[in-house]
């Protein structure tokens, strides 16, 4: 494991409510730490069955499977055709959610836990329908965001003023992997 950032560190540590969002800029570490953190939750949280929601099952391979491959590599067995992986045991459904439709994909599922990589880009019925698909008493999920609208569905209903979600917000300076050079070159393309 990489050292972490003060932040990541604390996120780490702190990401023990029912849903735990890790938000801020392209680069920021955030998917970093969240995956090891769901990883933490795969080892010690509950038995049954998980899922990791990505907006196209191919993000999923692009943006979450090499992040946990590079962590625990030949404990992950993912299975290409089912699209599910297995690790420690324990089945992880891997679903695509592009459209309003996606929400069929999960519906009447019961999960243990679940990582949701960019929630603000799912739609919201497949949000809505995963919290209730992880209602469990230990049920967790996990999730990353890049910036978005002060008016949408995640900030007003779940990042404001919720009693079951804690979240954090990383700037490029959370994330100790960036040089300095490849720091400003971020900022002044954004």
């Amino acid at each position: 494991m990489n050292p972490l950032s003060i932040k990541q560190s604390l996120s780490l540590k702190e990401s023990t409510a029912k849903i735990n969002i890790w938000e801020g800029a392209v680069r920021s570490g955030k998917t970093y730490v969240s995956v090891w953190r769901f990883l933490k939750e795969l080892s010690y949280g509950p038995e049954g069955e998980y899922c990791v929601i990505s907006r196209t099952y191919d993000s999923f391979k692009r943006n979450i499977l090499p992040q946990i491959m590079a962590k625990i590599g030949s404990d992950a067995k993912y299975h290409v055709g089912k699209r599910e992986m297995n690790i420690w045991g324990k089945k992880i459904h891997i679903v695509g959610a592009d459209d309003e439709r996606s929400e069929s994909k999960i519906r009447g599922a019961t999960f243990s836990g679940a990582y949701v990589d960019e929630v603000s880009i799912i739609p919201h019925s497949v949000w809505l329908m995963l919290i209730s698909r992880c209602s469990m008493k230990e049920a967790k999920i996990f999730g990353t965001t890049n910036p978005d609208s002060p008016y949408h569905w995640l900030k007003t209903d779940f990042l404001e003023n919720n009693p079951d979600v804690k979240s954090w917000q990383f700037t490029l300076d959370d994330n100790p992997e960036l040089t300095d050079e490849e720091r400003a070159y971020l900022r002044r393309q954004y």
